[in-house]
């Protein structure tokens, strides 16, 4: 059984995720995948997302001035923890562990001889951008990344993540005739107000095809 609700649900967390623009969307965005996780387990790209993006938005406030570093990112006990409260070596390990979860929890199911296949090329072979797997070997067996390292790499890791999960699941949606007409319809009728037109986008791809 998915996490989501529904496929809109679905969509609108990936529309709040990706709103770059407007970090108060991506917040609610991080609380929508926080109700997902009660209800199950998540695709390791919705995680990974989720991780990712919380990470950049810690990154962000940990770089403000004090006075405005009102962010708090979530603990695994559902209490929250200000930017401010972490150092520069709590951010990179952070960081790090995302990465590497990443990584590993791509290129580990294709694992499939006696003999373990190296992990550069599995994740080639996944199209993985070689930056990831180069801070997985680092923060696994040498010294942690700087952090702007670690900065760039993550985002090399959310737009891999956006072009070999999200846009593919985006446009399955947009294939099935049935379920876009309901999810139009849907997403139509609530015109949340942080919408960033993914009707009007799915519909645009569903004239194309």
């Amino acid at each position: 059984m998915q996490a989501w609700g529904s496929w809109e649900e679905w969509l609108l967390g990936y529309e709040q995720l990706y709103c770059l623009h407007d970090e108060q969307v991506q917040r609610a965005g991080l609380d929508l995948v926080a109700v997902w996780r009660c209800r199950g387990s998540l695709p390791l790209s919705i995680e990974s997302t989720s991780e990712l993006t919380e990470l950049q938005l810690l990154s962000r406030e940990l770089e403000a001035p004090p006075s405005l570093a009102t962010y708090a990112g979530n603990r695994p006990d559902g209490t929250r923890t200000h930017a401010s409260q972490l150092t520069e070596h709590n951010l990179r390990l952070m960081y790090a562990m995302a990465i590497t979860r990443l990584v590993n929890g791509v290129v580990d199911p294709k694992q499939q001889k006696a003999r373990a296949a190296p992990v550069s090329r599995l994740a080639m072979e996944a199209k993985m951008p070689v930056c990831l797997v180069e801070i997985r070997h680092e923060a696994t067996h040498n010294a942690l990344p700087s952090l702007p390292l670690l900065k760039l790499a993550a985002e090399q890791a959310l737009l891999w993540l956006h072009a070999h999960y999200w846009q593919p699941q985006r446009l399955a949606l947009a294939c099935d005739p049935l379920q876009l007409s309901k999810l139009l319809s849907r997403l139509h009728a609530k015109a949340a107000p942080y919408s960033c037109d993914v009707a009007m986008a799915v519909s645009d791809m569903y004239r194309a095809r």
